[in-house]
Protein backbone atom coordinates (compact mmCIF):
# COMPACT_ATOMS: atom_id res chain seq x y z
CA UNK A 1 0.00 0.00 0.00
CA UNK A 2 1.42 3.48 -1.09
CA UNK A 3 2.22 5.60 1.74
CA UNK A 4 0.08 8.39 1.04
CA UNK A 5 -2.91 6.13 1.00
CA UNK A 6 -2.39 4.57 4.34
CA UNK A 7 -1.93 7.56 6.05
CA UNK A 8 -5.09 8.58 4.21
CA UNK A 9 -6.84 5.83 5.28
CA UNK A 10 -5.35 5.65 8.62
CA UNK A 11 -7.00 9.55 9.40
CA UNK A 12 -10.62 7.99 7.90
CA UNK A 13 -10.16 4.88 10.21
CA UNK A 14 -9.38 7.14 13.13
CA UNK A 15 -12.82 9.99 12.91
CA UNK A 16 -14.49 6.75 12.14
CA UNK A 17 -14.08 5.57 15.90
CA UNK A 18 -14.40 8.72 17.48
CA UNK A 19 -18.45 8.62 16.53
CA UNK A 20 -20.99 6.89 18.69
CA UNK A 21 -24.68 6.11 17.93
CA UNK A 22 -27.30 6.81 20.45
CA UNK A 23 -28.63 3.50 19.85
CA UNK A 24 -27.82 0.46 17.63
CA UNK A 25 -28.24 2.88 13.97
CA UNK A 26 -24.56 2.92 12.68
CA UNK A 27 -24.18 0.48 9.54
CA UNK A 28 -20.91 -1.18 8.82
CA UNK A 29 -21.17 -3.24 5.35
CA UNK A 30 -18.58 -4.94 3.62
CA UNK A 31 -18.65 -6.77 0.51
CA UNK A 32 -16.08 -8.90 -1.20
CA UNK A 33 -14.03 -8.77 -4.62
CA UNK A 34 -16.15 -8.53 -7.61
CA UNK A 35 -19.67 -9.10 -5.45
CA UNK A 36 -22.81 -9.27 -6.95
CA UNK A 37 -23.85 -5.43 -6.48
CA UNK A 38 -27.82 -6.44 -7.05
CA UNK A 39 -27.47 -9.16 -4.13
CA UNK A 40 -26.08 -6.88 -1.92
CA UNK A 41 -28.96 -4.08 -3.20
CA UNK A 42 -31.78 -7.04 -2.01
CA UNK A 43 -29.90 -7.56 1.32
CA UNK A 44 -30.37 -3.63 2.15
CA UNK A 45 -33.91 -4.13 1.17
CA UNK A 46 -34.71 -6.64 3.33
CA UNK A 47 -32.51 -4.89 6.52
CA UNK A 48 -34.53 -2.00 5.98
CA UNK A 49 -37.90 -4.22 6.08
CA UNK A 50 -36.43 -5.58 9.03
CA UNK A 51 -36.07 -2.12 10.67
CA UNK A 52 -39.60 -1.66 10.33
CA UNK A 53 -40.51 -3.49 13.54
CA UNK A 54 -37.69 -1.51 15.89
CA UNK A 55 -40.24 0.01 18.60
CA UNK A 56 -38.09 3.39 19.34
CA UNK A 57 -39.38 5.90 16.65
CA UNK A 58 -35.89 7.68 16.99
CA UNK A 59 -33.94 4.19 16.58
CA UNK A 60 -35.81 3.06 13.56
CA UNK A 61 -35.87 5.69 11.40
CA UNK A 62 -31.89 6.32 11.76
CA UNK A 63 -31.44 2.83 10.84
CA UNK A 64 -34.07 3.22 8.02
CA UNK A 65 -32.44 6.30 7.01
CA UNK A 66 -28.74 4.75 6.91
CA UNK A 67 -29.72 1.85 4.73
CA UNK A 68 -31.44 3.74 2.47
CA UNK A 69 -28.26 5.58 1.93
CA UNK A 70 -26.42 2.25 1.68
CA UNK A 71 -28.60 1.32 -1.17
CA UNK A 72 -27.83 4.51 -2.81
CA UNK A 73 -24.56 4.29 -2.71
CA UNK A 74 -24.67 0.81 -3.77
CA UNK A 75 -26.98 2.02 -7.15
CA UNK A 76 -24.23 5.08 -7.56
CA UNK A 77 -21.17 2.41 -7.37
CA UNK A 78 -22.80 0.07 -10.06
CA UNK A 79 -20.23 -2.82 -9.21
CA UNK A 80 -18.17 -3.76 -6.30
CA UNK A 81 -14.08 -3.78 -7.88
CA UNK A 82 -11.48 -6.28 -7.71
CA UNK A 83 -10.73 -5.40 -3.78
CA UNK A 84 -14.14 -5.05 -2.49
CA UNK A 85 -16.44 -2.64 -1.10
CA UNK A 86 -16.88 -1.00 2.15
CA UNK A 87 -19.56 1.07 3.33
CA UNK A 88 -20.26 3.11 6.29
CA UNK A 89 -23.72 5.13 6.99
CA UNK A 90 -25.39 6.52 10.06
CA UNK A 91 -26.08 10.00 12.23
CA UNK A 92 -22.93 10.92 13.93
CA UNK A 93 -24.15 14.21 14.72
CA UNK A 94 -24.25 15.14 18.84
CA UNK A 95 -27.54 15.79 19.25
CA UNK A 96 -28.57 16.72 15.80
CA UNK A 97 -29.40 15.15 12.75
CA UNK A 98 -25.98 14.51 10.22
CA UNK A 99 -26.50 11.54 8.34
CA UNK A 100 -22.66 10.74 6.91
CA UNK A 101 -22.02 8.13 4.26
CA UNK A 102 -18.24 6.48 3.32
CA UNK A 103 -17.91 4.51 0.26
CA UNK A 104 -14.99 2.99 0.61
CA UNK A 105 -12.47 0.79 -2.15
CA UNK A 106 -9.98 -0.87 -0.07
CA UNK A 107 -6.43 -0.43 -1.43
CA UNK A 108 -6.01 -4.37 -1.03
CA UNK A 109 -8.32 -7.30 -1.41
CA UNK A 110 -10.43 -7.54 1.51
CA UNK A 111 -12.22 -11.16 1.41
CA UNK A 112 -14.85 -10.28 4.05
CA UNK A 113 -18.61 -10.18 3.75
CA UNK A 114 -19.95 -8.19 7.09
CA UNK A 115 -23.11 -6.20 7.38
CA UNK A 116 -23.02 -4.94 11.39
CA UNK A 117 -25.97 -2.53 12.54
CA UNK A 118 -24.34 -1.10 16.20
CA UNK A 119 -23.59 1.86 18.33
CA UNK A 120 -20.19 2.28 16.41
CA UNK A 121 -18.85 1.45 13.08
CA UNK A 122 -17.11 -1.60 12.79
CA UNK A 123 -13.44 -0.50 11.33
CA UNK A 124 -11.40 -3.65 12.87
CA UNK A 125 -10.82 -5.02 9.00
CA UNK A 126 -9.47 -2.34 7.74
CA UNK A 127 -7.17 -1.71 10.40
CA UNK A 128 -5.65 -4.90 9.91
CA UNK A 129 -4.93 -3.78 6.11
CA UNK A 130 -2.90 -0.70 7.67
CA UNK A 131 -0.79 -3.54 9.97
CA UNK A 132 2.83 -3.26 8.34
CA UNK A 133 3.03 -5.94 5.58
CA UNK A 134 6.79 -5.82 4.93
CA UNK A 135 9.26 -9.36 4.02
CA UNK A 136 11.06 -10.78 6.55
CA UNK A 137 13.63 -13.65 5.42
CA UNK A 138 13.42 -16.65 7.43
CA UNK A 139 15.61 -19.41 8.06
CA UNK A 140 15.54 -22.34 10.54
CA UNK A 141 18.61 -24.60 10.03
CA UNK A 142 20.96 -27.55 11.95
CA UNK A 143 23.31 -29.72 10.38
CA UNK A 144 20.07 -32.02 8.91
CA UNK A 145 17.57 -29.81 7.61
CA UNK A 146 16.52 -26.52 6.86
CA UNK A 147 13.55 -25.08 6.01
CA UNK A 148 13.57 -21.15 4.30
CA UNK A 149 10.72 -19.02 4.42
CA UNK A 150 9.57 -15.63 4.13
CA UNK A 151 7.30 -13.54 6.62
CA UNK A 152 4.58 -11.42 4.50
CA UNK A 153 2.56 -9.26 7.64
CA UNK A 154 1.25 -11.97 9.51
CA UNK A 155 1.56 -15.00 7.39
CA UNK A 156 4.68 -17.42 6.64
CA UNK A 157 5.29 -18.74 3.27
CA UNK A 158 7.62 -21.57 3.20
CA UNK A 159 10.06 -21.31 0.32
CA UNK A 160 12.13 -24.11 -0.10
CA UNK A 161 13.22 -27.29 1.78
CA UNK A 162 15.87 -29.71 2.36
CA UNK A 163 17.96 -32.30 4.39
CA UNK A 164 21.67 -32.69 4.49
CA UNK A 165 24.08 -35.41 3.71
CA UNK A 166 25.80 -34.23 6.12
CA UNK A 167 27.41 -37.11 8.41
CA UNK A 168 26.86 -37.81 12.15
CA UNK A 169 29.86 -36.83 14.90
CA UNK A 170 29.85 -40.38 15.27
CA UNK A 171 32.79 -42.30 14.33
CA UNK A 172 31.81 -44.90 11.83
CA UNK A 173 33.68 -47.98 12.09
CA UNK A 174 37.46 -48.15 10.37
CA UNK A 175 37.51 -44.18 9.99
CA UNK A 176 40.04 -42.76 11.84
CA UNK A 177 38.38 -39.75 14.15
CA UNK A 178 40.63 -37.09 12.58
CA UNK A 179 39.68 -37.97 8.61
CA UNK A 180 36.33 -38.34 9.94
CA UNK A 181 35.93 -35.12 11.17
CA UNK A 182 37.70 -33.26 8.28
CA UNK A 183 34.91 -35.25 5.89
CA UNK A 184 32.21 -33.75 8.16
CA UNK A 185 33.50 -30.34 8.45
CA UNK A 186 33.92 -30.33 4.43
CA UNK A 187 30.37 -31.52 4.07
CA UNK A 188 28.83 -29.15 6.70
CA UNK A 189 30.47 -25.97 4.69
CA UNK A 190 29.12 -27.30 1.65
CA UNK A 191 25.76 -27.78 3.58
CA UNK A 192 26.01 -23.98 4.69
CA UNK A 193 27.33 -22.64 1.65
CA UNK A 194 24.23 -23.93 -0.29
CA UNK A 195 21.82 -22.80 2.50
CA UNK A 196 23.41 -19.19 1.56
CA UNK A 197 23.17 -19.19 -2.07
CA UNK A 198 19.72 -20.17 -1.63
CA UNK A 199 18.47 -17.81 0.76
CA UNK A 200 20.25 -15.41 -0.41
CA UNK A 201 18.58 -15.65 -3.69
CA UNK A 202 14.82 -15.82 -2.24
CA UNK A 203 15.72 -13.04 -0.18
CA UNK A 204 16.70 -10.58 -2.51
CA UNK A 205 14.03 -11.63 -4.98
CA UNK A 206 11.63 -10.81 -1.88
CA UNK A 207 13.32 -7.52 -1.46
CA UNK A 208 13.56 -8.75 2.61
CA UNK A 209 13.68 -6.19 5.25
CA UNK A 210 15.05 -8.07 7.89
CA UNK A 211 16.45 -11.54 8.49
CA UNK A 212 15.61 -13.44 11.18
CA UNK A 213 17.77 -16.97 11.92
CA UNK A 214 16.99 -19.67 14.42
CA UNK A 215 17.71 -23.61 15.43
CA UNK A 216 17.98 -25.79 17.92
CA UNK A 217 22.06 -25.67 17.96
CA UNK A 218 24.94 -23.86 17.50
CA UNK A 219 24.74 -24.06 13.32
CA UNK A 220 22.79 -20.95 13.50
CA UNK A 221 25.53 -19.07 15.00
CA UNK A 222 28.23 -20.71 12.56
CA UNK A 223 26.13 -19.90 10.20
CA UNK A 224 26.40 -16.35 10.87
CA UNK A 225 29.06 -15.67 11.85
CA UNK A 226 31.14 -17.38 8.48
CA UNK A 227 28.86 -15.03 6.39
CA UNK A 228 27.25 -17.42 4.59
CA UNK A 229 24.68 -15.20 3.30
CA UNK A 230 25.29 -12.32 0.55
CA UNK A 231 27.07 -9.57 1.35
CA UNK A 232 23.83 -7.42 0.76
CA UNK A 233 21.55 -9.02 3.05
CA UNK A 234 24.61 -9.53 5.96
CA UNK A 235 23.57 -5.91 7.81
CA UNK A 236 19.94 -7.24 7.64
CA UNK A 237 19.98 -10.23 10.05
CA UNK A 238 17.47 -8.51 13.61
CA UNK A 239 17.56 -11.87 15.79
CA UNK A 240 19.14 -15.31 15.80
CA UNK A 241 17.32 -17.67 18.18
CA UNK A 242 16.80 -21.08 19.77
CA UNK A 243 14.12 -22.57 18.23
CA UNK A 244 13.48 -26.86 18.53
CA UNK A 245 12.54 -27.53 15.22
CA UNK A 246 14.04 -27.09 11.80
CA UNK A 247 11.01 -27.34 9.51
CA UNK A 248 7.66 -25.29 8.97
CA UNK A 249 6.96 -25.46 12.58
CA UNK A 250 10.55 -24.10 13.39
CA UNK A 251 9.30 -21.19 10.93
CA UNK A 252 6.65 -20.07 13.17
CA UNK A 253 8.72 -20.73 16.27
CA UNK A 254 11.20 -18.19 14.98
CA UNK A 255 8.72 -15.39 14.15
CA UNK A 256 6.92 -15.81 17.77
CA UNK A 257 10.64 -16.16 19.58
CA UNK A 258 11.44 -12.59 17.68
CA UNK A 259 7.77 -10.79 18.37
CA UNK A 260 10.10 -7.75 19.92
CA UNK A 261 12.77 -7.68 17.22
CA UNK A 262 9.88 -7.17 14.49
CA UNK A 263 8.09 -5.10 16.58
CA UNK A 264 11.15 -2.12 16.52
CA UNK A 265 11.90 -2.68 12.97
CA UNK A 266 9.72 0.41 11.91
CA UNK A 267 10.17 2.35 14.98
CA UNK A 268 13.73 2.36 14.27
CA UNK A 269 13.87 3.31 10.94
CA UNK A 270 11.54 6.42 12.43
CA UNK A 271 14.61 6.78 15.10
CA UNK A 272 16.96 7.26 12.85
CA UNK A 273 15.61 10.37 11.14
CA UNK A 274 14.49 11.94 13.61
CA UNK A 275 17.79 11.79 15.90
CA UNK A 276 19.42 12.94 12.55
CA UNK A 277 17.09 16.09 12.35
CA UNK A 278 17.24 16.64 16.26
CA UNK A 279 21.18 16.78 15.85
CA UNK A 280 20.75 18.91 13.04
CA UNK A 281 18.91 21.51 15.16
CA UNK A 282 21.49 21.29 18.18
CA UNK A 283 24.40 21.89 16.17
CA UNK A 284 22.86 24.58 14.19
CA UNK A 285 23.26 22.76 10.53
CA UNK A 286 22.16 25.68 8.40
CA UNK A 287 20.32 22.65 6.20
CA UNK A 288 17.84 21.97 8.81
CA UNK A 289 14.23 23.72 8.38
CA UNK A 290 12.00 23.02 11.07
CA UNK A 291 9.01 25.86 10.95
CA UNK A 292 5.42 25.25 9.11
CA UNK A 293 6.23 28.55 7.11
CA UNK A 294 10.01 27.81 6.34
CA UNK A 295 9.14 23.98 5.26
CA UNK A 296 6.26 25.45 2.74
CA UNK A 297 8.73 28.12 1.25
CA UNK A 298 11.39 25.63 0.79
CA UNK A 299 9.46 22.74 -0.58
CA UNK A 300 6.97 24.75 -2.93
CA UNK A 301 10.27 26.39 -4.93
CA UNK A 302 11.96 22.47 -5.00
CA UNK A 303 14.19 23.32 -2.48
CA UNK A 304 13.63 20.77 0.03
CA UNK A 305 15.41 17.17 -0.09
CA UNK A 306 13.89 15.46 2.55
CA UNK A 307 10.72 16.17 3.97
CA UNK A 308 9.82 14.54 7.30
CA UNK A 309 5.92 14.64 8.90
CA UNK A 310 4.06 13.46 11.57
CA UNK A 311 0.56 11.47 10.62
CA UNK A 312 -1.13 13.80 12.67
CA UNK A 313 0.00 16.91 11.40
CA UNK A 314 -2.61 19.05 11.95
CA UNK A 315 -2.07 23.12 10.40
CA UNK A 316 -4.38 24.15 7.92
CA UNK A 317 -7.25 26.75 7.07
CA UNK A 318 -9.82 26.77 9.78
CA UNK A 319 -13.05 28.31 9.82
CA UNK A 320 -14.92 29.28 13.00
CA UNK A 321 -18.77 30.49 14.01
CA UNK A 322 -19.93 31.85 16.71
CA UNK A 323 -23.24 30.93 17.03
CA UNK A 324 -24.22 33.85 19.61
CA UNK A 325 -23.43 37.05 17.35
CA UNK A 326 -22.93 35.20 13.62
CA UNK A 327 -19.44 36.30 13.71
CA UNK A 328 -17.19 34.49 11.00
CA UNK A 329 -13.42 33.97 11.30
CA UNK A 330 -11.14 31.81 9.47
CA UNK A 331 -7.07 31.68 10.11
CA UNK A 332 -4.22 29.49 9.28
CA UNK A 333 -3.05 27.36 12.51
CA UNK A 334 -2.55 24.62 14.06
CA UNK A 335 -6.08 22.48 14.91
CA UNK A 336 -5.02 22.24 18.54
CA UNK A 337 -3.62 25.77 19.00
CA UNK A 338 -6.66 27.82 17.39
CA UNK A 339 -8.10 30.40 20.38
CA UNK A 340 -11.51 29.95 19.84
CA UNK A 341 -12.64 33.05 21.47
CA UNK A 342 -15.44 35.16 19.29
CA UNK A 343 -13.51 38.30 18.94
CA UNK A 344 -16.87 40.30 18.58
CA UNK A 345 -19.02 38.59 21.49
CA UNK A 346 -16.37 37.12 23.81
CA UNK A 347 -18.17 33.57 23.36
CA UNK A 348 -16.55 30.59 22.34
CA UNK A 349 -16.91 29.43 18.83
CA UNK A 350 -17.49 26.05 16.80
CA UNK A 351 -15.12 25.28 14.49
CA UNK A 352 -17.03 24.71 11.08
CA UNK A 353 -14.22 23.60 8.92
CA UNK A 354 -10.67 22.63 8.67
CA UNK A 355 -9.24 22.12 5.56
CA UNK A 356 -6.11 20.27 6.89
CA UNK A 357 -2.50 21.27 4.34
CA UNK A 358 -1.34 17.96 4.85
CA UNK A 359 -2.33 15.99 1.51
CA UNK A 360 -1.48 19.16 -0.27
CA UNK A 361 2.10 18.82 1.33
CA UNK A 362 2.60 15.55 0.25
CA UNK A 363 1.47 16.54 -3.46
CA UNK A 364 4.09 19.44 -3.71
CA UNK A 365 6.62 17.17 -2.16
CA UNK A 366 5.60 14.41 -5.13
CA UNK A 367 6.06 17.52 -7.68
CA UNK A 368 9.85 17.58 -6.68
CA UNK A 369 10.94 14.63 -6.11
CA UNK A 370 11.28 15.34 -2.42
CA UNK A 371 12.20 12.03 -0.34
CA UNK A 372 9.22 11.80 2.69
CA UNK A 373 9.38 10.22 5.76
CA UNK A 374 5.95 10.01 7.47
CA UNK A 375 6.67 9.26 11.35
CA UNK A 376 4.07 8.55 13.78
CA UNK A 377 3.62 10.43 17.46
CA UNK A 378 3.98 6.77 19.22
CA UNK A 379 7.43 7.11 20.04
CA UNK A 380 9.16 9.31 22.49
CA UNK A 381 10.69 10.93 19.14
CA UNK A 382 7.72 11.22 17.54
CA UNK A 383 5.85 13.06 20.49
CA UNK A 384 8.84 15.70 20.34
CA UNK A 385 8.40 16.14 16.59
CA UNK A 386 5.06 16.75 16.93
CA UNK A 387 6.00 19.50 19.45
CA UNK A 388 8.25 21.19 16.97
CA UNK A 389 4.74 21.35 15.03
CA UNK A 390 5.25 17.55 13.65
CA UNK A 391 7.03 19.19 9.85
CA UNK A 392 10.76 19.61 9.43
CA UNK A 393 13.28 18.39 6.80
CA UNK A 394 16.44 18.90 4.91
CA UNK A 395 16.79 21.53 1.95
CA UNK A 396 18.84 21.18 -0.90
CA UNK A 397 20.29 24.59 -0.28
CA UNK A 398 20.41 27.56 1.85
CA UNK A 399 17.83 30.52 0.84
CA UNK A 400 18.84 33.85 1.56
Amino acid sequence: MEEEKKIQLKKLVKELESYRGRKTELISYYLPPNYDINSAIAQISAEIATARNIKSDTTRNNVIDALERVANALRNVGKVGKNGLVIFSGNVGKGKDEFKVWVIEPPEPLNLKIYRCDNQFLVEPLKELLKEKEVFGLIVLDSKEVTIGILRGKNIEVIYNDESNVPSKTVKGGWSQQRYKRIREQALEEWLKEIGEKASQIFLQNDAKGILIGGPGPIKEEFVKNEYLDYRLRDKIIAVKDVGYTNEYGLQELVNRSEEELSKTEVVREKIILKKFFEAISKLQNNVVYSVAEVLKYLEIGALEELIISEDFNFGKIRLLCKSCGNVREEENFLDKIDKKCNVCGKEMEIEDFNNYFDKILETAKKYNTKVYIVSSQTSEGQQFLSFGGIGGFSRFKLD
